[in-house]
């Protein structure tokens, strides 16, 4: 039972580490570069969205095309945005606009992802999860 609520902690604590990178500006959009990425945090954040190193990861070119480090930062950062913040970004306002086909691969191997949906139901279970995990470290200390 106590490694579950190690888990629910460790879990708690990097939600509370994207909330605090979030407000502190550390989670940047990331569109220009990695030249224009800038704050303390940098090189951790971008070291720990990188692709795993598994060989099935690093053969496939899908798996680094979906889970760049532009892609992972943007959506932890609309992971606890306002509605609004989203609204902006699918439309484009905040600069490139959020694709809802957004497809990798070719033929039987493509992949399809609607980042629309994908981040505003990241937004939502976001918000739903942290009474929860909030509540499981309560129970640790």
């Amino acid at each position: 039972m106590e490694q579950g609520y190690t888990e629910a902690a460790s879990d708690f604590a990097g939600w509370c580490f994207n909330i605090f990178c979030h407000t502190a500006g550390e989670l940047w959009d990331p569109h220009g570069g990695g030249n224009e990425r800038i704050g303390w945090a940098a090189e951790q954040v971008i070291e720990t969205v990188a692709p795993a190193p598994l060989p099935e990861v690093a053969s496939d070119s899908r798996a680094e095309r979906i889970l760049n480090a532009e892609r992972l930062l943007r959506v932890a950062r609309l992971m606890f945005a306002s509605f609004e913040d989203i609204f902006f970004d699918a439309d484009g306002q905040n600069g490139v606009p959020l694709n809802p086909n957004e497809s990798f691969g070719d033929g039987p191997k493509e992949l399809c992802i609607d980042e629309v949906m994908l981040v505003h139901l990241l937004n939502v279970v976001s918000r739903l999860a942290l009474p929860d995990l909030n509540s499981a470290l309560e129970k640790v200390e």
